[in-house]
């Protein structure tokens, strides 16, 4: 879930922007998904609460807002988000709009 608005007051010559951001996190779900939990070297630890990972996420998330809003532009941030990304070239077995499956590859 993401949603972002922007609007312009001509009046005031003002631009005002909201965003709406979902993220989804799996803290202690068993295989085969992968969580927070099985990443931790073993023994594994505690699973963190959901408390200390919203923080973190936050923590995270605030600096590269500010660095948005202050003139930073986005190109900072997907350049950041693209050295991380995982799935490029990975294939991909979707539901199709006609109720079967469709054969892919993640381009981006």
């Amino acid at each position: 879930l993401c949603e972002a608005t922007t609007r312009y007051s001509p009046a005031s010559s003002t631009t005002s922007a909201s965003l709406y951001l979902g993220i989804g996190v799996n803290v202690t779900n068993p295989s085969p998904t992968i969580s927070l939990l099985s990443l931790s070297p073993p023994p594994p630890a505690p699973p963190p609460s959901r408390e200390t990972v919203l923080a973190r996420i936050l923590s995270e998330l605030e600096p590269r807002l500010l660095r948005l809003v202050s003139g930073g532009g986005v190109e900072e941030i997907c350049a950041e988000y693209e050295a991380g990304w995982m799935h490029g070239g990975q294939a991909v077995l979707v539901d199709g709009a006609g109720g079967g499956e469709v054969e892919g590859r993640v381009r981006g």
